[in-house]
């Protein structure tokens, strides 16, 4: 009989152990990342969905989160511009690189 209640309750914790695990902040908000590169020999202006997100200097990497859905991204130097439409993933990263 004390058998049978341990394994019961060995079973009954894992069981419950696997089933608690704590979700990501991705998962929580249904976000996903945006990672831009900027290739080009001049810095750029990064918008997403019209907004401006952050500057890019040459070679340089930068992210963003954003809620899963498609997102257009644009990129700007002086007359030039870049625009990507991007789908957005939950937890995943979806790679640009400029141009």
């Amino acid at each position: 009989m004390k058998t049978k209640a341990i394994l019961l309750f060995l079973i009954l914790a894992l069981v419950l152990s696997i089933s608690c695990r704590v979700k990501n902040n991705c998962e929580l908000n249904h976000t996903g990342t945006i990672v831009i590169t900027n290739n080009l020999t001049n810095e750029i202006q990064v918008y997403v969905d019209d907004s401006k997100v952050f500057i890019l200097q040459p070679d340089e990497t930068k992210e963003t989160e954003k809620p899963v859905g498609n997102h257009n991204v644009s990129c700007y130097y002086q007359g030039d511009e870049w625009i990507y439409t991007v789908d957005v993933f939950e937890c995943e990263k979806a790679t640009i690189a400029v141009p």
